[in-house]
């Protein structure tokens, strides 16, 4: 017997060492920091306390424990507390932790409660006021707050009272009133310079390792002018000792918290605050925020579109994210935005209505930045994107893309109030949406026909003074419905050659000016001139001129005024390119054209290059050779000049050009000319100069240098003598 006693005292000592009152309350622990509560203490109990407060940690004999659970059944059918609060901290609330108690009027839940098990607010009747400060659902079990009615359940945030309302079922069985109110429901008011800040938890502090908790601001006292966030030391939060105090991070602002408050003027977030986000819509129309300046991970949706009168922005590592439309509406930034190296995406949608005329990269965090600025301008690392153009950069009167780009990125000129025209270089193989959209003063872009992958999705949408659209693409691109909007009907599209049918065949594409002249990679802005790209090495001229870039091929024109003046050379990118062929059918029906001018610096003009322009009135010719049917069926040209450059006339060169002169100066350095080249015209006459070094001419006839043979006849005359010398006739 007596060793049973001594058993059983035993036992009873190792039980009471891990119980243990403070306060109001009693406790076991669970852990070698953590506690559960159990209940009310012996003095609790013979004081019958109508308020009692569930401390998220307590203190004890020289250690700092928290008190993870509320235990099972303990506090059963209490017929005389009205007000609980549990504080954070505390994760769980066991079954039955408060059934019928029936005169429990109020019930504060910290944001730290993750799960309520079975009946734990069961036959609560007096229940009429939960301030919950969460803003997620937690684990619910069966029975939790059934007969329970009427609750005005307070909640810290929208996205808090939204997750309530799609998970109610198990919160009350009668009507519940849902309540956003950050200044009710929270953990902890926390006071600063400029008002208390309302803060939940979220996760909690460690007392065994220091391991910080995390908190989420929900709001501010309405007078507060300013949000300035570090890490937050809560003190008097520990039961039973007045000087331990708690530390927590600021992992997030709230979706929500201060959308349209108009007291704020600056928030700034401080590395110290180890922010993780600022929720969607957390500022959103603060329309008296002035300046922010914010080190965290993510800027959620929207979180502060129109804050119209922001003026400054800084943006710091560890930046990764800004989602869609984050400062989307902050129309008073101007001047440079300086994006962190941490930061792996952007758009100018971000941005939106912004003013920024510089893009820059801060050089403040250790990571290697996924983009690099040229001239302001954003493009990924490898120069092969371009990413974002600032609303009013205009890197140039005509800009031109580097050739280094492959892709245009979704809104890479969004918004752009500067730019004016654009070429896209021969290469560029995909363009996403809405790239142009709302840039009000681009009157011209060039496509290359390397685009393969075109993204017409508000392509065009509020360019309002786009003239010209270069479009080197053999088939429309398919259009949607708001690619255009606000495009003026006069905008004429060059398309390639033969392609024009299908255009004026297409939905949209068909409301505009489809001009046939042909089209090409390269578009020469001022003369309206479009070229294809022949080959890009340097080189010397058959005109005796250094070129320290390729050949291009006119592929298309313009004339303006009914006057071409083809270039000699055009300067891409740099470098001098010569302008060495006119391209097949290139102004073939041209009604406009009446005055032309070829450089020496041609030197092909291709087959039926100007077929059937019925207006051409003059032609100064000096490329090296003129091809088959080149000028057929000029009817208006009445004076032809051919410079020194030119050696070769072709088959039919000019062939039903019935306003020619009778006479026709051949050029000195004429080298072959073909039959026909003036079959069916006046010419009954040919001249040319004794300097010529392969040709002379009698009566109007061609012969070799000696007059040993005859070379070519005039349609129109017949030799009156053929010399004695002749050997040889070539037809006519």
């Amino acid at each position: 017997m007596k060793r049973l006693i001594l058993l059983i005292l035993a036992l009873y000592s190792m039980l009471t060492a891990n119980a243990f009152e403070v306060g109001n309350l009693a406790y076991s622990t669970s852990g070698a920091n953590t506690v559960t509560c159990t209940g009310l203490s012996s003095s609790g109990t013979s004081s019958n306390p109508t308020s009692i407060t569930i401390p998220g940690y307590v203190y004890y004999n020289g250690t700092t424990y928290r008190v993870s659970v509320i235990r099972s059944q303990a506090f059963q059918s209490n017929k005389t507390i009205q007000f609980v609060s549990i504080d954070a901290g505390v994760d769980n609330i066991g079954s039955n932790a408060f059934n019928n108690c029936t005169a429990l009027k109020e019930v504060r839940i910290s944001g730290t409660v993750k799960r309520l098990y079975d009946n734990s607010f069961y036959n609560c009747t007096a229940l009429k006021t939960i301030y919950w400060n969460t803003e997620t659902v937690p684990v619910l079990g069966s029975n939790v707050f059934y007969g329970v009615s009427g609750v005005t359940l307070y909640l810290p945030s929208s996205t808090a009272v939204n997750n309530f309302k799609t998970n109610q079922a198990q919160i009350a069985a009668a009507a519940v009133s849902y309540i956003k109110s950050p200044t009710g429901a929270y953990d902890y008011r926390v006071s600063s310079n400029y008002g208390y800040m309302y803060y939940i938890a979220t996760s909690t502090y460690d007392p065994g390792y220091g391991t910080r908790g995390n908190l989420t601001l929900v709001g501010a006292q309405s007078s507060a002018t300013q949000i300035i966030l570090n890490s937050v030391s809560v003190s008097g939060s520990v039961e039973g000792s007045s000087s331990t105090s708690l530390l927590y991070d600021v992992g997030k602002i709230a979706d929500y918290a201060f959308q349209g408050n108009t007291t704020l003027t600056g928030v700034t977030i401080y590395d110290g605050a180890h922010c993780k986000k600022i929720g969607d819509y957390a500022f959103l129309a603060c329309t008296s925020l002035k300046s922010i300046s914010i080190y965290c991970d993510t800027v959620g949706i929207a979180a502060f579109n129109g804050c119209s009168a922001m003026t400054s922005m800084d943006l710091y590592a560890p930046l990764k994210e800004i989602q869609a439309n984050a400062f989307n509406g902050c129309s008073s930034l101007t001047g440079t935005l300086y994006l962190p190296t941490t930061l792996k995406s952007f758009s100018n949608a971000m941005v939106a209505q912004a003013k920024f005329d510089y893009y820059s990269i801060r050089t403040d965090g250790a990571a290697t930045s996924p983009y690099k600025t040229q001239s302001g301008v954003l493009y990924n690392s490898a120069m092969t994107t371009l990413q974002a153009v600032p609303q009013m950069r205009n890197p140039s009167d005509d800009y031109w893309i580097p050739q280094t780009v492959r892709t245009i990125y979704s809104y890479a000129f969004l918004n752009n109030k500067a730019v004016k025209n654009v070429v896209i270089p021969s290469g560029v193989t995909t363009i996403y949406n809405a790239v142009f959209q709302g840039c009000t003063t681009l009157e011209c872009v060039s496509i290359p026909s390397t685009v393969t992958t075109l993204y017409t999705s508000n392509l065009f949408n509020g360019c309002s003074s786009l003239g010209i659209l270069n479009l080197n693409l053999s088939t429309p691109p398919s259009l949607s419905s708001n690619s255009m909007t606000d495009v003026p009907t006069d905008l004429i599209v060059f398309v390639p050659a033969k392609k024009e049918g299908d255009y004026t065949n297409a939905d949209i594409w068909k409301n505009y000016i489809i001009d046939n002249g042909g089209s090409g990679d390269v578009f020469d802005i001022n003369g309206y001139f479009r070229y294809n790209i022949l080959n890009t090495e340097a080189h010397t001229g058959t005109d005796g001129t250094s070129y320290t870039g390729g050949k291009f091929e006119v592929s298309g024109l313009m004339a303006s005024g009914g006057t071409a003046v083809i270039p000699s050379s055009k300067t891409y990118y740099g470098s001098s390119y010569q302008i060495s062929e006119l391209k097949d059918s290139l102004a073939a029906g041209n009604i406009v054209l009446k005055n032309l001018t070829i450089s020496s610096a041609c030197e092909y003009i291709g087959i039926r290059a100007f077929y059937n322009c019925t207006k051409l009135e003059s032609a100064s010719i000096n490329a090296l050779t003129i091809g088959n049917f080149a000028f057929e069926n000029c009817t208006a040209l009445s004076s032809v000049s051919f410079g020194s450059h030119v050696n070769v006339i072709t088959y039919k060169a000019f062939v039903g050009c019935s306003s020619l002169p009778a006479t026709i100066t051949l050029p000195e350095n004429l080298t072959q000319l073909y039959e026909y080249v003036f079959s069916d015209t006046p010419v009954a006459n040919f001249v040319i100069s004794s300097n010529s070094s392969n040709f002379s001419t009698l009566n109007g006839v061609l012969y070799n240098k000696d007059k040993t043979e005859l070379v070519r006849v005039p349609e129109k005359t017949q030799p009156s003598k053929v010399g004695g010398k002749i050997r040889r006739f070539q037809p006519q």
